[in-house]
């Protein structure tokens, strides 16, 4: 018979030279689709913090960065009108509130010690009281408290639960004001009460969908300067009758708040311009105001606005950065002033402030140290003025400077840890061409670099700030310890929008704002790669908030010139993370707002199934953030261990010396 069809079918043949072939094809089917499922990593929980993909710390490691801390750091409460300097002097323990009396000289320390003091306010001529705001407990509240000065008894005003805001004292320095949100209320009121608490505060002004801020008392005691902050408006200042409670606009003119008004009316679709303001001061004769605004400006400038009609006009030279730091003298013949000069303050202060122009004098500058002034408060009398500075290779202290004598001293003595001052390295200010020309010849932006000793050429870390943030040329321990232990170089630039430079690109959607961040931030390791002392193959970076978000997504766009990226708080769509595949580290709980646990859990999801080395360090409470001296240190630590791993062979061991 015929045979059938299929029985000429070839019969399947199998190598049965090579029996281990049928295993190698199972095991590399196996390992395909392990690579496409996300990466497992050990979890583990260590007193207050969650670590996931994390090796092991190193005791010699936490040693070692445990040295380079502040042990004390000095700032500027105010004067008390018998001439005695008030300061916050932070310790380990806590901050303490200290009463100096000469340099150096400690009158007393105050019974205020634990969380951060907020402000001070002392009686214009009285020694007497203080009224104070201090932080309380976990979630930053703060609660007022008056104490006598010369028995050192003290009471609580308001507590926390009312969150009161900043006190001023009345000239006869029996009343206080202060701004309290009352229970049920979404809004602040201005309240004025008695000093002693024997009698219940009266309300003043209320408001609704809006923040007050009590600012002063005129000179007559009748009537307060208060700051309206509005979701819509911005900023706006007022003068309130402490009688009736009615208030008038004081930093427009009044034909200028009119015209707006109808412009408004009349293009209700297009947005107005928001104007910040700030630090305001009564003038000596109550006739007017002087107060920073960015009002019509690109950059906060000093202005002065007059009670009786007269339109505001700028005190001093024009200056292209941000005046950030003011303060008038008692009798209003001085005013002093600092601005931000490419991430370095500058201080000048004038002579007959409100001439036109080059009329006004300029009196000589002080002579301090290189840094960041963070406050300026001139003496009740004479012509003292206290500096609040922050010093690129120095600890945070206060000094004054006496205009009769062009001295100037330090009157705190903050210290570091065990780490020497004379080994803190003093950044340099670089400047770097970016992409776009705006004017026939590219755009420079300005960074602090930070080069360690010894010969290069040496990696580089990029730390990236948040949205609005500028690079500030004041002291940064972890910065010191990377640059002096880690030998990397670290570069802080100011991109696209970083404050202080205008605000030109505040109008910007946030999606175009970071591309041009990313633009800029491509131009910086263009400029990298240009120099022959840095490793253009071993750059990485670090971001905070909003920089983290922009570390993440810069890892994907520069993948062949980054190693690797540590996000702090930082965000990032799925978008974002797909073209990512260096190292990341994700920490969470270091910035303001800090990210929440889930967004944090799916961002190192995502990245693992790209399987992307994701290591993560977090609050061990979901709502948890890592506020102590403990958690900061072990996040530190994690960091170093992180770029010794991933910037290669010349970091040192851990803890090395």
């Amino acid at each position: 018979m015929p045979a059938a069809a299929n029985d000429s079918k070839p019969m399947r043949q199998y190598n049965c030279r090579s029996p281990c072939a049928l295993l190698l094809a199972c095991a590399a089917t196996l390992t395909a689709m392990l690579a496409a499922m996300p990466l497992r990593a050990e979890r583990r929980i260590e007193g207050a913090l969650l670590y996931d993909g994390v090796p092991a710390g190193d005791i010699a490691l936490r040693a070692a960065l445990a040295q380079y801390r502040v042990s004390s750091e000095s700032r500027l409460l105010g004067w008390l009108a018998s001439g005695e300097l008030l300061v916050a002097t932070r310790y380990e323990a806590g901050e303490q509130l200290e009463r100096l009396r000469a340099p150096g000289a400690l009158q007393a320390a105050l019974s205020h010690a634990g969380g951060t003091l907020r402000s001070a306010a002392t009686q214009p001529f009285h020694s007497q009281l203080l009224a104070y705001l201090a932080e309380e407990g976990e979630h930053g509240a703060a609660a007022l408290y008056v104490q006598d000065l010369a028995g050192g008894s003290e009471h609580l005003l308001l507590p926390a639960s009312a969150q009161p805001g900043s006190a001023c004292f009345a000239h006869d320095g029996l009343r206080l004001a202060y701004t309290a949100t009352p229970a049920g209320s979404a809004s602040a009121g201005i309240y004025i009460a008695d000093a002693a608490g024997t009698t219940p505060p009266r309300a003043l002004l209320n408001g609704t969908g809006e923040a007050w801020q009590v600012l002063g008392w005129t000179r007559s005691d009748r009537a307060l300067l208060v700051q309206r902050s509005a979701r819509d408006a911005g900023d706006e200042l007022w003068l309130v009758d402490v009688d009736s409670g009615t208030p008038r606009r004081v930093d427009v003119s009044e034909a200028s708040t009119v015209t707006a008004a109808r412009t408004r009316a009349a293009a209700p679709a297009r947005p107005a311009s928001a104007a910040h303001l700030s630090q305001a001061r009564l003038a000596n004769d109550d006739r007017g105001v002087y107060f920073l605004s960015d009002r019509d400006s690109d950059t906060m400038r000093l202005r002065y606005a007059d009670f009786f009609g007269a339109a505001p006009r700028d005190v001093g030279p024009a200056l292209a950065h941000d005046v950030e730091q003011f303060d008038l003298s008692a009798d209003g013949r001085f005013l002093a002033y600092s601005w931000n000069d490419n991430g370095y303050s500058r201080v000048a202060i004038l002579e007959a402030p409100l001439n036109d122009g080059a009329l006004a004098r300029e009196a000589r500058a002080p002579q301090l140290p290189v840094g960041v002034v963070h406050a300026l408060q001139f003496a009740p009398q004479g012509t003292r003025l206290a500096i609040d500075l922050a010093g690129s290779a120095a600890v945070r202290d206060v000094y004054v400077h006496d205009i009769s004598d062009a001295s100037t001293v330090r009157w705190t003595r903050s210290t570091l840890g065990m780490a020497s001052a004379g080994a803190l390295v003093m950044p340099q200010m670089l400047r770097f061409p970016t992409w776009d020309r705006p004017e026939s010849s590219p755009r420079r932006l300005s960074a602090l670099l930070y080069r360690p000793p010894g010969a290069g050429p040496h990696a580089v870390l990029i730390m990236l700030a948040g949205r609005g943030h500028q690079a500030r040329a004041q002291l940064d321990m972890f910065i010191q310890y990377l640059v002096a232990q880690l030998k990397v170089t670290v570069i802080v630039p100011d991109l696209r929008g970083a404050s202080g430079h205008g605000r030109a690109f505040a109008a910007l959607a946030h999606g175009e704002e970071r591309n041009g961040e990313a633009l800029d931030l491509g131009a910086l390791l263009a400029w990298i790669g240009a120099q022959p002392e840095l490793q253009r193959e071993r750059v990485a970076l670090l971001g905070n908030g909003d920089g983290g978000e922009l570390a993440l997504a810069a890892l994907g766009i520069y993948s062949d010139r980054l190693r690797a990226a540590i996000s702090i708080d930082g965000v990032a769509g799925a978008q974002q993370l797909a073209a990512v595949r260096q190292p990341v580290l994700l920490l969470r709980g270091l910035a303001e707002p800090v990210l929440s646990a889930a967004a944090a859990e799916q961002l190192l999801w995502r990245l693992r199934s790209n399987a992307v080395e994701s290591w993560l360090v977090a609050p061990r409470e979901t709502q948890g953030r890592l506020d102590n001296a403990e958690t900061r240190l072990a996040a530190q630590q994690t960091m170093v261990q992180f770029l010794q791993k991933v910037l290669g062979s010349d970091a040192p061991a851990a803890g090395a010396q």
